[in-house]
């Protein structure tokens, strides 16, 4: 079903489910169901970076700060290209991951 036809996992106990994608909806609907004790798995077609809150404050400190306008940082952030924004995003958090984050991470 979709995400906008769900309504509550509580007709799903005791079942398995699968949610697919990584949106605030799947999110949601996910979270729904692991309260409600189904059996849960939770399918994307791409990879989701984690960061922690400290490490995600500092990369968007570089432009969003109190002396800088808002408007003025969404227009620097939005206009590269997407498939370079993402490139940059993945070198960014990959670095990330090996030093800031590195001890959160490590499991």
């Amino acid at each position: 079903m979709h995400s906008s036809e769900f309504k509550s996992a509580a007709n799903h106990i005791g079942k398995k489910a699968i949610v697919v994608g990584c949106g605030s909806s799947a999110r949601d609907i996910a979270h729904d169901f692991c309260d409600h004790g189904v059996d849960i798995t939770r399918y994307q077609r791409s990879s989701t970076f984690v960061i922690s809150a400290k490490s995600a404050a500092t990369m968007l400190g570089i432009m969003y700060k109190d002396d800088f306008p808002t408007e003025l940082a969404d227009t620097y952030n939005t206009s590269l290209p997407w498939a370079v924004v993402r490139r940059l995003c993945q070198r960014k958090v990959s670095a990330i991951a090996e030093t800031a984050d590195k001890a959160i991470l490590s499991f």
